[in-house]
């Protein structure tokens, strides 16, 4: 009977966390979350199940955000992984205006339009379908902290341009041949 009680108490407990956290805004999502091969379709066939948020929990991730080529045109690899996530908006859309938190996304912009800078940074996302080894998982994103702007591309420092040798460094045969006569 002690069990039971402790489980109802549990269930109550996490009941009222989850809508104080969706009270504060801490879920992006406006659709239902479905299996990644369910979610990849247009329109979910009639054998799709929606999953409850409760078990596709909004989760924090250490991740670069940058912009890409193909769909969704943002990107988030979580750091120290092979793991890449596709960035939607709550609606599911890769083109939505809710793509990146404003602040944020100010940050972000150049000088030059449609390009923008790599950020590292620990973000709250929401997952919009179940996570699948070799599928992009769609999140959408809920806030960042720990915002750091870089110029790091999925796990790769950019190329540094090579110092130049002192001339009392330079290698044996380096010298340029003596002029013909």
């Amino acid at each position: 009977m002690r069990a039971i009680g402790r489980i109802v108490a549990a269930v109550a407990l996490l009941a009222i966390m989850t809508g104080e956290a969706e009270a504060a805004g801490a879920d992006c999502r406006r659709i239902p979350v479905y299996t990644a091969p369910c979610f990849s379709r247009a329109q979910p066939s009639p054998g799709c199940a929606a999953i409850s948020y409760a078990r596709a929990p909004c989760f924090t991730v250490h991740g670069l955000l940058q912009g890409s080529n193909g769909v969704p045109g943002i990107r988030m690899w979580r750091i120290g992984t092979k793991r890449v996530l596709g960035i939607v908006g709550g609606d599911g859309s890769p083109a939505a205006d809710d793509l990146v938190p404003q602040p944020l996304y100010a940050r972000m912009q150049t000088e030059t339009p449609g390009w923008l800078r790599s950020v590292d940074a620990r973000f709250l996302v929401c997952p919009l379908a179940a996570e699948k080894a070799g599928w992009m998982q769609p999140v959408c994103i809920v806030s960042a902290s720990h915002v750091v702007l870089t110029r790091r591309h999925y796990g790769f420092d950019p190329p540094r341009a090579p110092e130049p040798l002192p001339p009392s460094a330079a290698p044996v045969g380096s010298q340029s041949p003596p002029a013909p006569r």
